[in-house]
């Protein structure tokens, strides 16, 4: 076997802080103290209005700071245990906006414990309550994309909703194909030009509009500014210059007469594929009560905004006339009928995602439909696909087997192919579907029979491959085949509630679901989802000590680790240690007996990436560690891997460790790593 010899001094550094801590005052349980816990400065920073505080730890501590705070300095940025207070110095910078809050945290014992420091100051414009009418940087929950999708709309998703302001009271919204969304690359990003808030931004799909209402506004104040972070973006576009004319922005004294007003950007042109902050400055009539502003967009899927303020200015703007105002023409398709091209569900799955082409579909509902959004299979003679949302669903009473047409982009989730920003032309009634009573076949005769929405079977089998515990995808198999199930449910249910994971199932229990005959790009699959009806729990596999890929020791879990299995090289199931994701750090403590003399183990990183392993005892790195990519290292557990000698590790030590000890094992940047075989050798 071909043993790398990463870190020769590790029992060495261990000793070095045994030998310490012999020596050392106890100081006690961990723990960490500010006094005072909250500075307060005037508008005037810099070193002559400098603040301080005493730190009080009993371990080794340092700050945690966002570099959105980087306004505040702190001196030291870390120090070591001790039962005396250290004093830290705070300077801040001269404040010319409005008052601003930030929060430093004093971490120690790994981040595990922590104080946090506010630090405020005041600014000439007063406080952000005082001075914007209404603000929102719609960050109040991060929105997540689920298995269908962003199912966060506007009007069925809080989320967004951060508002602060002086004319937020009464406050109401109005909204339609406009979703809260996280983006890698949003306002705060390097895409963006002006320093945005990042996190959530608005989403606007087809025929979309955003009304906010209500915003109470002092009567004798008459100059506002309206600003908001922005982007136009189309993967598929060839220009994405941002237009003015597909993204228009009025303001209404009442809700129904509208006045369109014109906006710039803060770098003077329209920005190409980037986020900027546009603006636009105006002067309302004397006794304006209350305002009302609405984003209309008559080009879907492209544009998006963030951080959006009204707020008075001390300068006039443009004069608006609300009695000069209109209606607002948003409930028309922007696509022109000739635009649109009619296809077959072959024909339209054989076409490349795209936002720029409209297709027509005319097929049959399939189920089962989500009424709150407007989603189903539609199904013709070639073919069957996913329609994810229907914008104007509402306005059609839809039943399994009647016949739809629809328009719709050519999307993509993962690997499941949709219908994406959809809408309905028309609705046939069909014959009604009479529900029938499940169907008990084995696997062979599943395979068989028809695909069905409506049709459910009963199947028992064993759990083989259980790739995804949060749906409850795995393999079924019995004595004359298998089949994917693609989601099991404790009970029957229209979209999958993630409620597997109460099952208790686990590989080689023998269990009995009931679900649908389903398809996914020609191949079989229980669908519906499947929904649980009983199991016998199989037996538990003894690992082999003896194996190389069988760990002696145990692991704790840190931030983003992840106890999974895996078959390697043929063997399984291995327990195996996952550290990391694709955008955090991930740690996990390894615990090595007294007398150790060294520890090997195997490891991969993500197909297609080198990542780095950091080692530590007791916050002391003593050594890294490059580990290569593996194909098998992707997508869900259990994974399957296959390793070489070049795979396998091994820090070797001149002593025994003198003591039971804990090493923190991490991904030293943001990436995924699998470890597993973890041996301590000792005498």
């Amino acid at each position: 076997m071909k043993i790398r010899h990463l870190f020769f001094a590790m029992m060495a550094a261990a000793s070095v802080l045994v030998s310490c801590e012999e020596k050392e005052e106890n100081l006690g349980a961990p723990e960490i103290t500010l006094d005072p816990a909250t500075l307060e400065f005037g508008e005037t920073g810099g070193a002559d209005n400098a603040q301080t505080l005493t730190v009080t730890s009993t371990r080794d501590w340092t700050i945690e700071q966002d570099e959105k705070y980087d306004w505040v300095t702190v001196s030291p940025s870390e120090g070591q245990a001790s039962s005396e207070p250290q004093t830290v110095t705070v300077t801040v910078t001269d404040n010319t906006q409005s008052d601003r809050t930030a929060t430093i945290r004093f971490t120690a014992t790994n981040g595990t414990v922590y104080k946090d420091l506010t630090v405020r100051q005041t600014g000439p414009e007063g406080s952000v309550e005082e001075t914007y009418v209404y603000f929102n940087d719609f960050d109040k929950e991060a929105a997540q994309k689920g298995d269908n999708g962003w199912d966060t709309y506007l009007d069925t998703f809080d989320g967004w909703r951060n508002e602060i302001g002086t004319g937020i009271n009464s406050v109401t919204y109005e909204s339609s194909g406009a979703s809260a969304r996280t983006l890698s690359m949003d306002s705060a990003s390097g895409m963006s030009l002006y320093e945005g808030s990042g996190v959530n931004n608005v989403f606007f799909g087809k025929n979309a509009y955003f009304q906010i209402g209500n915003l109470t506004l002092d009567p004798e104040t008459l100059n506002y500014t309206l600003s908001f972070g922005t982007e136009r973006y189309g993967q598929s576009d060839p220009d994405n210059t941002f237009n003015h004319d597909e993204f228009q922005v009025y303001i209404s004294n009442d809700g129904s007469k509208w006045v369109e007003i014109e906006y710039t950007f803060a770098q003077g042109s329209d920005p190409v594929g980037k986020w900027d902050l546009a603006s636009s400055s105006f002067t309302v009539p004397s006794g304006t009560s209350e305002l009302y502003i609405y984003f209309n967009v008559l080009a879907a899927s492209v544009y998006r905004i963030d951080d959006l303020k009204l707020a008075t200015s001390s300068e006039a703007g443009v004069n608006i006339d609300f009695s000069q105002g209109g209606e607002i023409e948003n409930g028309d398709s922007p696509i022109e009928p000739s635009e649109i091209k009619d296809v077959t569900v072959a024909e339209f799955l054989a076409a490349p995602v795209s936002t720029d082409v409209w297709y027509r579909l005319k097929g049959t509902v399939g189920g089962p439909i989500n009424t709150q959004y407007g989603n189903f299979d539609i199904i013709d003679e070639t073919g069957k696909v996913y329609v994810y949302g229907t914008s104007n669903f509402s306005e059609f009473t839809v039943n399994e087997g009647d016949n739809i047409t629809i328009v719709g982009q050519r999307g993509k989730f993962g690997d499941k192919d949709e219908v994406l920003e959809a809408y309905i032309e028309e609705v046939i009634p069909g014959e009604p579907v009479e529900p029938t009573e499940p169907i008990e076949v084995t696997i062979a005769e599943f395979l068989e029979v028809p695909v069905s929405s409506t049709q459910y079977y009963i199947l028992t089998g064993e759990i083989t491959d259980l790739y995804n515990t949060e749906y409850g995808n795995f393999t079924l198999v019995d004595e004359t085949g298998s089949v994917k199930v693609y989601g099991l449910t404790e009970e029957k249910v229209s979209s999958n509630d993630k409620s597997f994971s109460s099952l208790g199932l686990k590989e080689g229990d023998i269990v009995t679901i009931c679900g649908t005959r389903d398809e996914y790009n020609g191949d079989a699959q229980v669908g519906g989802p499947a929904y649980y009806i009983s199991h016998e729990a199989g037996e538990e596999p003894e690992p082999d000590p003896d194996s190389p890929f069988t760990s002696n020791v145990t692991w704790t879990l840190g931030e983003s680790s992840y106890s999974e299995t895996a078959t390697i090289n043929g063997q399984g199931p291995v327990d195996v240690l996952k550290l990391g994701t694709s955008k955090k750090t991930g740690f996990a403590y390894i615990t090595i007996p007294a007398g150790t003399t060294s520890v090997e183990f195997y490891a991969v990183a993500w197909n297609n990436t080198t990542e780095t392993l950091s080692f530590e005892i007791e916050g002391t790195q003593f050594g890294t560690q490059e580990v290569q990519g593996n194909e098998g290292a992707a997508n869900n557990q259990p994974y399957t891997i296959t390793v070489t000698d070049d795979d396998h590790y091994v820090v070797n030590s001149p002593m025994p460790a003198p003591t039971e000890m804990e090493v923190k094992v991490t991904t030293a940047e943001q990436g995924r790593v699998i470890l597993w075989g973890i041996k301590a050798i000792t005498e």
